[in-house]
């Protein structure tokens, strides 16, 4: 009887030693797991071991590891972001800062031959480009705020046509001297959407800056209503017909997409990305369709 309990109890501290040797291993090789993961040598799941760790502690470790991998994966896809939005500022601001300091340096050395005619030219210039690095700065600024989530939003019942008329009449003059035909065919209404004023005014505002910025020959406004849809489209002819291998429409509105519409004249699409996220903050969508020399900003809004 003495030796029956005396083997079982050298069995039981075998069996003990050889547990404890075996969970201290599968600790250590864990915790090197654990460390590769840390350091971003490795994404392997850990495998689960019957009697040393439950299955259910294996999947709560695993979905950890899963969501560190796709956790790392978005920050390294933001700072690619990050970088190229510092290398999109770094050019949008070089482009007018170049001029500027050209016409500049064109005034402090020729004061005394320059006439008033030529003199009055540059310093217009001058103030063309800085108004155009103002703009900038203010896009810049409200991307950055749209993306943070600080743009201040009053919803309510706005007069979108209304607006869109008041915000054509500030660009008119601009749009009459890069179209020679411009149609313009809204009703006399006033249909109201639910959003913020402020908002409509600067979509439409970076939609017709970006018309006559790059547009030529035609520009159209139009107004569609579908009983419980209103539809706004802003058409411009090009001054060449898209590529369709190099122009993407569903990626205009992307912030560091750029497009290059004529020669030498290539868009952030920065200004289009600002318009897509406001009227998404309104409830409303923006699209656009781009054929043969045209291109065409479909605004499209629920009426209550």
């Amino acid at each position: 009887m003495l030796k029956i309990f005396v083997t079982a109890l050298i069995m039981i501290i075998l069996g003990t030693v050889l547990y404890i040797n075996r969970t201290r291993r599968f600790e250590r090789e864990i915790s090197e797991q654990l460390e590769k993961i840390n350091n971003c040598c490795s994404t392997n799941m850990i495998e689960s071991e019957p009697f040393l760790f439950s299955k259910d502690l294996t999947d709560e470790i695993n979905k950890l590891i899963t969501t560190l991998a796709d956790e790392r994966k978005e920050c390294n896809r933001n700072k690619d972001d990050i970088k190229k939005v510092i290398t999109a500022i770094s050019h949008d601001f070089r482009t007018p800062l170049t001029s500027i300091n050209g016409y500049v340096q064109f005034l402090m050395e020729d004061e005394q031959c320059m006439n008033k005619e030529k003199r009055q030219e540059y310093l217009s210039i001058i103030k063309a480009r800085s108004e155009s690095l103002a703009v900038l700065v203010e896009d810049f600024y409200v991307n950055s705020c749209l993306e943070s989530g600080e743009y201040p939003k009053a919803k309510k019942m706005i007069p979108v046509i209304e607006i869109l008329k008041n915000t054509l009449v500030q660009y008119y003059n601009e749009l009459e001297r890069r179209f020679e035909f411009i149609n313009i065919n809204l009703p006399e209404e006033k249909i109201k959407v639910p959003g913020d004023e402020a908002y409509m005014q600067r979509i439409f505002s970076n939609i017709i800056k970006n018309a006559f910025t790059h547009g030529t020959s035609a520009f159209n406004v139009v107004e569609q209503n579908d009983n419980d849809t209103l539809r706004i489209i802003i058409a411009n002819r090009l001054f060449k017909e898209i590529d369709s291998n190099q122009f993407n429409a569903e990626r205009i509105f992307e912030r560091n997409y750029s497009v290059d519409w004529a020669s030498g004249s290539i868009s952030t699409g920065l200004g289009m990305a600002i318009a897509k996220k406001l009227m998404e903050e309104m409830g409303h969508k923006i699209y656009v369709k781009a054929e043969d020399m045209e291109i065409s900003f479909i605004l499209e809004f629920k009426i209550c």
